[in-house]
């Protein structure tokens, strides 16, 4: 049976540290560079704008409104169907 080698596995686990370490700032350098946080910043303003604009947030809420009527009028329906199938 072959032990482990504390000392390879922890240069090996280094290794892969440093390598995460390398990618993650090539990634922050990439977003710098190409200025991919201005531009996601940019698209959420305009997000935001178009939603206020066409009042998206005010439709759904009617919608949501509108749905939880229905669904109430509907289990009231079918209470009194089964009332009244009960019943007879």
């Amino acid at each position: 049976m072959t032990l482990i080698n504390k000392d390879k596995f922890l240069n090996g686990v280094g290794k892969a540290v440093d390598g995460v370490n390398s990618t993650a700032d090539h990634v922050d350098q990439f977003i710098k560079d190409k200025q991919i946080d201005q531009k996601i910043n940019s698209a959420i303003n305009k997000t935001e704008g178009f939603i206020k604009e066409n009042q998206l947030d005010k439709k759904a809420q009617k919608a949501v409104n509108t749905l939880g009527r229905g669904i109430k009028a509907a289990g009231e329906k079918m209470e009194n169907a089964f009332d009244k199938n009960k019943s007879n």
